[in-house]
């Protein structure tokens, strides 16, 4: 699991990633650069990202591992506003990843984000784009481009990700043409989050950036049709992709295919604490 550079150089380079943990449940029990005048310097590498009984972000396994998967890209972020594309090589539906790419000034300090956007951005003034208010429903797994994480690179050339947002998990017994869920008072997600890592590249802060869309309703459409939304959602278990804060109450809106609506809502006066790297089971939803 090395990473070769041009010429004489080489290193190591590991990307680690966090498992995600279960929380409480509201509804039952819970599953848990130099001168800008300078021209950066460049390498070209190859990094190998494992996770060890931990999640990566993909597709979530049994115990609730995510795996690598084809196609996955992220973000190695320089506090000099460099932002360079490393996609999945090696390693689909494994824990252990290779990814390659090219990584300017690799003297700098840098941080790896998931999944990679170009307009991500890192230091004093940079935030991260996320924030997907249309997420695609995929029985017992979420959407991977809704999911965020992010990691330092340390001095041993490590980065250990952390899950940055959290989990809402429910099931139906019936099929939907859409899913809605509505925060009574705060913004479920945002367009754009900063993200606060402490010396370690443990996630500390996860906040909206205050410019940039933000929204209280995230929808779950259908796996096949994103552009038309006109795919069913069959039954099934689902994860919705949120800020991690406290909520004073959430609704669920279920617009079947038989065109009922079912609406559910949590008990006023609970707030729904939801932590980060935690996924919260609120519960099975029933036809009546």
């Amino acid at each position: 699991m090395c990473l070769n550079l041009s010429g004489n150089m080489k290193t190591r380079f590991f990307m680690l990633a966090s498992t995600l943990i279960c929380g409480v449940g509201f509804f039952s029990c819970t599953d848990e650069i130099g001168s800008p005048a300078e021209e950066p310097k460049v390498y070209d590498y190859i990094i190998t990202a494992y996770s060890d009984d931990s999640s990566t972000r993909a597709e979530l396994s049994s115990d609730n591992t995510i795996l690598w998967q084809q196609g996955d890209e992220i973000s190695v972020l320089s506090n000099t506003a460099t932002n360079d594309k490393f996609v999945l090589t090696a390693g689909q539906q494994t824990t252990a990843g290779t990814f390659g790419g090219t990584l300017r000034n690799p003297e700098l300090p840098h941080v790896g984000v998931y999944p990679y956007n170009e307009g991500n951005l890192y230091g004093e003034i940079g935030s991260i784009v996320w924030g997907k208010n249309v997420q695609i429903a995929t029985d017992g797994d979420f959407d991977p481009k809704a999911c965020l994480m992010a990691g330092k690179l340390d001095s041993e050339g490590k980065i250990k990700f952390k899950n940055i947002c959290s989990y809402i998990k429910f099931e139906t017994d019936f099929a939907c043409t859409s899913i809605e869920i509505t925060s009574k008072d705060k913004p479920l997600v945002s367009n754009r989050v900063l993200i606060t890592l402490d010396e370690d590249g443990v996630p500390t802060d996860i906040v909206p950036d205050g410019l940039n869309e933000q929204y209280q309703t995230v929808k779950l459409v259908g796996p096949s049709d994103e552009a038309s939304h006109s795919a069913l959602i069959p039954s099934g278990t689902y994860y919705v992709a949120v800020l991690p804060q406290t909520y004073s109450g959430l609704t669920f809106t279920f617009n079947t295919e038989f065109g009922k609506k079912i609406v559910k809502s949590t008990k006023d006066g609970v707030n729904i604490a939801i932590n980060r790297n935690v996924i919260v089971k609120v519960g099975a939803f029933l036809l009546d």
